[in-house]
């Protein structure tokens, strides 16, 4: 599913983390998409590891968007938090 339908949020950098937190925690891989093609997969967290997936344009500002960004999960509830930063 797409980050963010509703607005185009021009960024510089985002940042997204496979879901590990008090009311859940991924339990499949969760896949990263840029403009449909697969560029990351994030494997289940453990203990000690929260797999993340980020990227930063720091010569561009609002050089990126994250409608361009799609997540898919292997399992229904899996996700991510997603992060992004304005110039």
């Amino acid at each position: 599913m797409p980050i963010d339908t509703s607005t185009r949020n021009n960024c510089q950098s985002i940042l997204l983390q496979a879901l590990s937190n008090g009311s859940h925690t991924n339990t499949g891989r969760v896949y990263i998409y840029v403009k449909g093609t697969r560029v990351a997969t994030l494997a289940v967290p453990t203990t000690n590891t929260i797999p993340s997936f980020s990227v930063t344009v720091p010569d561009a500002p609002g050089g990126l968007t994250t409608l361009d960004y799609t997540i898919d999960a292997d399992n229904s509830g899996d996700g991510v938090d997603a992060s992004f930063a304005r110039p």
